[in-house]
């Protein structure tokens, strides 16, 4: 018998209808409440026994040589962390070399290093003999001419509106503004804590402003674009003398080996004819010793200042 394929589609619709309409509901179940733990809390450990016996158990997992520190060493019989580090750096023997190999290892506690790497605050003040600084920081333009290289803004010599460039004429009233009295300049600038200064700003106005050190906080932000501030930072030396210039190979035009890493050094005379006349027409300093002996006296300024005891 054929079958009537017209009637049978209408048939198999309505039976799958039915199967669905008789299809009993399920309730589909909420998914589960997820619970957040508690965040665990932070552990201060304030037992001063406890900090010395970390400071030991650390080395284990930083140091190579760490099982030549003998198992008598008493780190509880230390002032301080920066102390138990100094001690262990004895026992920092390396095949091939006869003495210590680790001569900068340090330790110190968290507030310690918050205040020494954002600024001088008054926590590492209190505990040291150190009172804060002027925040400013000098360098020779040439000989005899010093200037201010830069100013922490929070500083108190940002607070009495020194700017970088100044020229410094006098300091305590001693004009005596050479490299060759560099130990008196360096006390007075970076070790003192009180100061007097006569500047001489751009416009050609002198003033005389007294700085007393104190504690602040730098903004710890970079507050120029990226080419103005490898200038800004950036020194060039004895550009003139074609000996040093083949014997550092160019790199006494470090303005433009910061600006133009890419480009061969023997261009590096040209550019910087370019560079200093932008510099001049946007008022941006660029700093060039004309000697060596000028650059290496600045550079002696600056061990000095990062050389101050903490």
């Amino acid at each position: 018998m054929q079958l009537n394929h017209n009637r049978i589609l209408p048939l198999i619709i309505l039976s799958l209808g039915s199967l669905i309409a008789c299809k009993k509901n399920v309730d589909v179940p909420a998914p589960p409440t997820v619970v957040t733990p508690p965040a665990a809390p932070v552990v201060v450990v304030s037992d001063p026994n406890k900090i010395k016996d970390s400071v030991l158990l650390y080395t284990k997992d930083l140091y190579l040589w760490h099982n030549q520190i003998p198992s008598t060493f008493d780190a509880r019989s230390f002032s301080d962390p920066e102390t138990i580090m100094t001690s262990i750096r004895q026992y920092s023997i390396e095949p091939g070399f006869s003495a210590p190999v680790d001569r900068w290892s340090f330790a110190m506690k968290k507030a310690k290093w918050d205040n020494l790497s954002g600024g001088l605050g008054s926590t590492f003040a209190a505990g040291s003999e150190v009172v804060g600084d002027f925040g400013i920081s000098v360098f020779f333009f040439a000989q005899g001419d010093l200037r201010v290289r830069s100013v922490e803004r929070e500083s108190p010599a940002g607070r009495a509106g020194i700017r970088r460039s100044w020229r410094i004429t006098k300091i305590n009233g001693n004009s005596n503004i050479e490299s060759s009295n560099a130990s008196f300049i360096v006390d007075a600038v970076y070790e003192s804590t009180q100061t007097t200064f006569t500047f001489i700003k751009p416009d050609g106005t002198t003033t005389d402003i007294s700085l007393t050190a104190g504690n602040y906080k730098p903004s710890g932000k970079i507050e120029n674009e990226w080419a103005i501030h490898q200038v800004a930072t950036t020194a060039n030396f004895a550009t003139d003398n074609k000996l040093i210039s083949w014997l550092v190979g160019g790199l006494n035009f470090q303005i433009e080996h910061h600006l133009f890493p890419k480009i061969s050094h023997i261009h590096y005379p040209a550019i910087s004819k370019i560079i200093k006349q932008a510099c001049k027409e946007h008022d941006i300093q660029y700093n060039e010793f004309g000697k060596m002996s000028q650059a290496i006296a600045s550079h002696y300024f600056y061990l000095r200042k990062l050389g101050q005891p903490a």
